[in-house]
């Protein structure tokens, strides 16, 4: 359960005990608290009032249309939290990838002494403020300035170059934002293209 779900059920106005019974009957699953459901049988007529939960021929609570459409509009949120999550996580693991492919290693030192690459809560803690600031809004270019980024530091030998963290966002500024805005796809498939034919050269 994230913080964002759990400020998702705050802003319902609903208080929890009434959220988690919701979410039992949603699940069939009030009538394995038995102790729970007769300790808040006014949370249940609340409910009821409230027009979140109604009573069929046998007397079992269901779900109203109102309470299935709060628990989804919580839900989706949630879910869209953790794939944002998940999203930053990948691009740790492209970052460490495209590492690994230049040198062989997944972190290397930089500048004599620093971690290249800080790990995965430090990516996403400073990228995700950039990305919300700058309106980094094509995931696809921020991912692509950040391999040029470390395809540049290789070149470099990983001397007198920004760390990633730093690349991202430093002393109030961000290469990254405008390495962002100066790019061109087409140019940097034309450089791709080279790069290829050269390669190609090379197997004869």
């Amino acid at each position: 359960m994230t913080t964002e779900y759990l400020k998702k059920i705050y802003n319902t106005k609903l208080d929890f005990n009434k959220f988690l019974i919701i979410k039992l009957i949603s699940e069939n699953a009030l009538h394995e608290f038995k102790d729970f459901g007769n300790r808040y049988v006014e949370e249940l007529i609340s409910l009821d009032i409230l027009g979140y939960l109604t009573e069929d021929d046998k007397g079992v609570h269901t779900l109203t249309n109102k309470a299935k459409e709060l628990l989804k509009s919580v839900e989706e949120s949630d879910k869209i939290v953790q794939k944002q999550v998940n999203k930053y996580e990948q691009l740790h693991l492209k970052l460490q990838a495209e590492l690994k492919k230049l040198t062989g290693k997944a972190q290397i030192k930089a500048n004599g002494a620093y971690p290249f690459l800080c790990n995965a809560t430090d990516l996403e803690n400073k990228l995700s403020k950039v990305v919300k600031k700058y309106k980094l809004e094509n995931w696809e270019i921020v991912e692509r300035c950040l391999l040029n980024h470390i395809k540049k530091a290789y070149n470099q030998k990983f001397d007198k170059i920004q760390l990633i963290q730093y690349y991202i966002s430093k002393d109030a500024a961000s290469t990254l934002a405008s390495d962002y805005e100066a790019f061109d796809e087409k140019e940097e498939l034309t450089e791709k293209s080279k790069i290829e034919v050269k390669d190609s050269k090379n197997l004869f």
